[in-house]
Order: structure tokens, then C-alpha cells, then sequence
């Protein structure tokens, strides 16, 4: 029911004012043994493709007026062969229109 209202939030963001995004993802999988390395690679590539090549909205915006956004997940349990637990951080920096910072 969590992820459910996570997802539900996100997903109400992004359409309620929508903008490019410059989007870092990060996948780390340390903490897990024994799974092939390939997916969480493939993952976080996924990920990536989705979050800055998706078009959110008819607008177009110029590389520095997207919003700069970095998606850390990081996995730490692997308690059977076809499901992960796992943690995330999500941060944006949104720039300011005529700014000089």
C-alpha cells in the first residue's frame, strides 16, 4: 500500500506541473550476493532512458532550464529469487529563470 501511495505521489507531481528533467540514477547493490550484477545495471539504465528522454510535456525546454534531479536506490535484501528490498533517495534542484547563481 506504501509504494502505491509513493507511486500515486510522484505520479501526481509530475502531471500537476510538468517540466524536462536532468535526471543522475544510481543503483547499488553491494549488499546482495549471488545475483548477476546485469540487473541492476540494466535497471539503472532503464531508469535513466524513462526519467530524461520521456516527454512530460508539449513545452520545449533548453538543457539548463530542466530540472536537475539524482535517484539513489539502493538494495539491501534479496529475500527470494524474483523480489528485492530496497531503500531510495530522491533530490531535484530546479533552476531559477534569470538568475546568476
Amino acid at each position: 500500500m506504501r509504494k502505491y501511495l509513493i507511486l500515486l505521489f510522484f505520479v501526481s507531481v509530475i502531471t500537476g506541473v510538468a517540466q524536462e528533467l536532468n535526471c543522475k540514477v544510481q543503483v547499488l547493490s553491494q549488499q546482495i550476493q549471488g545475483t548477476d550484477k546485469r540487473v541492476f545495471t540494466t535497471l539503472q539504465t532503464a531508469i535513466f532512458e524513462f526519467m530524461n528522454n520521456k516527454k512530460w510535456t508539449t513545452d520545449a525546454f533548453k538543457l539548463d532550464e530542466r530540472i536537475d534531479c539524482s535517484i539513489l536506490i539502493n538494495v539491501t535484501e534479496r529475500p527470494s529469487t524474483d523480489q528485492f528490498i530496497a531503500t531510495i533517495q530522491v533530490q531535484s534542484r530546479r533552476p531559477v529563470f534569470k538568475s546568476s547563481v
